[in-house]
Parts: C-alpha cells; structure tokens; sequence
C-alpha cells in the first residue's frame, strides 16, 4: 500500500521534470552542480551501495536508462568505455557531454532492443531504476543478461522493504496510474520477486545488498564465484547425482569459474539453477 508522503513525491518529481528541471544532478567539475532532481551525493551512495568499482580502466560499460548522464559520466571518469542508452534523448545529456569533452558513446536505443548484435557485450552493465517502467520485465532482464559479461548492477522500485518484508515472490500490476500517479510505472515486485526474475534471466548468482525506501539494489553475476569451485578436483567435473531436500529438488553441479549460463540455456535447467550453488556434495549430503 503506497503512503500519501509517497504519491506526494513522485508527484513533485514529475512536476520538476516538467518544468525542465534535471532528474540527475550533473557535477561539471571545479564545483559546478548543475542541480537536478536526484542529488549528487545520492547518486554516488547508490553507487558505493552497489559496490561499483572505484577503478573502471579497461572496462566496458552499458548504462541502460542513462537519462541526465550523471552515471555515465561518472563511470567515464573512473576510467570505463561507457556506452548510454535511452529511449528518449535528454538535452541536459548531450549539453553535459560537451561540456565535459565527453567520450560516452550516447544512443537512442530501447530496452526491447538490446543485444550483442546491436550493442556489443560488456564487462558491466547499470540497470537503475528502469525495470518497473517495462511491460515486460523478465524478457528485458533476459537482454540484459545476453550483453552483460561479468556483472550487472540492478535496482528497482518494490513493494516491500527487508524492514517489512511481503513474505511473497510477487509483483503488482499498475494497469494506469496507480504507482505514484505516474502512467509509465507497469510493475510493482516483492524484493523476493526481484531477485528471483534476475535468477530466472539466467545470472548465474545475484547478491541483495538493499532493500529499503521502496529501492532495492541487487549485483548479479554471470560467471560463478572462484572461490566455489575449490571442493571440486578436475576429477569431479562430471554429472553429481541430485539431493532431495523437503519440498524442492537441488542440483550440484561443479563447474569452472568461467562458466556461463546464457539465455540459450534450457528454461528446465535455468529454473533448476536458479536455486544452485556449486557446494561440496559432502556437506549436501550432511544436511539430509
């Protein structure tokens, strides 16, 4: 259930937008903030709270949903090759990357629209705040998924906080205006819900490191962590039987750190390891 201070601020965001104010802030250097809707220093801490690299150098960037370009530019100043993608062009975007002698590769391109055969892939992909804007949020996750080739940083409006948790793996349906007043808002999830739709796209883990405010903020993997393939001797990189637990089924499967499960991957197998880890079968055992 959405509070009235809650409807009170989205409305007032879409009020500054109208009247052409920034929704990023956009720090120009030498202490030049041009000041927008969201603020600089929430705009870093969501950042810091994701985790992203202090030192991008070599790196390829996608930020999906780029509106004003704070996160682009700022990942260009860590050292990243960023690519910008919107649906729409901001004016404040490409006044920006003059000023700033931008090198952000800036491209009208809808999430629809994304693939490798488009855009490429890339080391790491920024999908903030845009997935409750989507009709279909599974199959955006599931383009995502096919462009990111280490790491994907996702946050998204849910319903529900690790505070005050749903208890539910759901996602509400906004037919109008019903989230916020606003009539481009579609859907709604449980943080649950939102973890498990980034599973299901096929990251090979995802990791919840918020969930607060209405805002929670997930780094998902494509590749499986180093560290879980230690149990496992080459020896062992051959089919392990599955173990039972009440009520679901898990499959231990050893696999290379380097390994990827893509979006071509059976949805069968996909839904079954979504709730993998490459665990020592030992301790699986331990636990019937």
């Amino acid at each position: 259930m959405q509070s009235d201070e809650f409807r009170s601020r989205v409305q007032e965001w879409v009020r500054s937008i109208e009247e052409r104010t920034n929704y990023h802030s956009l720090d120009l250097g030498n202490g030049t903030i041009i000041e927008g809707v969201i603020s600089v220093d929430a705009l870093r801490s969501r950042l810091h709270d994701l985790e992203v690299p202090e030192s991008l150098e070599g790196r390829r960037v996608l930020d999906v949903g780029a509106a004003s370009g704070w996160n682009s530019f700022e990942l260009e100043r860590r050292g990243a090759e960023v690519v910008a993608i919107d649906c729409v062009a901001y004016e404040e975007f490409r006044y920006a990357s003059s000023l700033l002698n931008s090198t952000v590769d800036y491209r009208m391109v809808d999430v629809d629209e994304i693939s490798p055969e488009l855009l490429g892939t890339f080391d790491i992909v920024l999908f903030l705040g845009v997935l409750y804007h989507l009709r279909h949020p599974l199959l955006a996750l599931e383009k995502l998924c096919a462009v990111t080739r280490e790491v994907a940083f996702v946050e998204s409006f849910v319903t529900d906080s690790l505070m005050s948790p749903s208890g539910q793996t759901s996602m509400e349906f906004y037919e109008i205006d019903e989230l916020g007043g606003q009539i481009d808002n579609w859907f709604g999830p449980t943080t649950a819900c939102l973890v498990a739709l980034c599973r299901s796209a096929g990251f090979a883990t995802v990791q919840l490191q918020y969930s607060q405010g209405g805002r929670a903020g997930l780094i998902c993997r494509r590749k499986w962590e180093a560290a879980w393939m230690a149990p496992f001797p080459d020896s062992l990189l051959t089919p392990i039987p599955s173990y039972f637990f009440p009520g679901r089924l898990l499959l231990f499967i050893p696999c290379h750190s380097n390994t990827i499960f893509s979006v071509s991957t059976p949805i069968a197998l996909r839904r079954a390891l979504r709730i993998v880890s490459c665990v020592d079968p030992s301790n699986a055992r331990g636990a019937r």
